[in-house]
């Protein structure tokens, strides 16, 4: 039997040990490696693998066929249910990948925190997967460099079932944004103000991603929200749009 450990830095490989730093994508070469050898293999993660985990990578990698997955309480569970907050109607999103650095108003998509301020702008709970750059403390200062900073209180469950575990609850994102945790970590952020309510057309321009080093959109908002609104679109429709 080989094991495969991809959360951590050394990962037990046959009868030897291969380092993991920067690897991951390399785990599914050592699996079919492994198994061409006649090595029976188990990959070992934390909590569910198919919840923003290493299982997706895996079955597409390897194929469906070829593994049997076996998951865990999650991480998200765990937080949830330290927190004791119902959780069904809360949007996940992971922040666990490149370091892009702090956000700034106007980052582009391709920014790592994007998708969790994008998630901020409509959803009143939200569980983060965190990485050690974007950690809690840089997800608040996130947060309020995009205008809610007094929209949210977040939590943190770090180093969950471990002996130091320690659970922050309810914390302003202002105290959050200048305090360090101890990690690995996971956050959960609830909405204490409504939702802004925005229109069905005539997104702000701020709202989309900006040409660079040129300033401006093709057309402006008066004009997008006459000609979405004379499209007459449904929830079926599609819409070629030529760039």
């Amino acid at each position: 039997m080989s094991f495969i450990n991809p959360c951590h830095r050394s990962l037990a490989y046959g009868d030897g040990h291969i380092q993991g730093d920067g690897q991951l994508g390399q785990v599914a070469e050592w699996v079919r490696a492994a198994r061409s050898a006649g090595r029976r293999v188990a990959v070992l993660a934390t909590g569910d693998p198919l919840c923003h985990g290493i299982g997706g990578f895996l079955v597409g990698k390897l194929g469906a066929e070829a593994i049997e997955v076996l998951p865990a309480v999650s991480t998200l569970q765990l937080a949830f249910a330290r927190l004791k907050h119902s959780w069904q109607g809360a949007k996940i999103v992971s922040v666990h990948s490149a370091d892009s650095g702090e956000w700034a108003p106007g980052a582009t998509p391709g920014h790592s925190l994007y998708p969790l301020v994008q998630a901020a702008a409509g959803h009143a709970l939200i569980g983060a997967f965190t990485s050690p750059a974007n950690s809690p403390d840089r997800i608040a200062r996130a947060l309020i460099a995009a205008g809610h900073g007094d929209d949210f209180r977040l939590s943190v469950a770090a180093r969950l079932g471990l002996p130091d575990e320690r659970v922050v609850a309810d914390l302003p994102l202002a105290d959050a944004a200048s305090r360090p945790f101890a990690d690995p970590n996971i956050v959960v952020l609830t909405r204490v103000t409504p939702p802004e309510q925005r229109a069905i057309f005539g997104f702000e321009d701020a709202d989309f991603v900006q040409r660079t080093p040129e300033k401006g959109l093709i057309t402006k908002q008066e004009a997008r929200a006459v000609s979405l609104a004379r499209l007459g679109l449904r929830n079926d429709s599609v819409v070629w749009d030529k760039i």
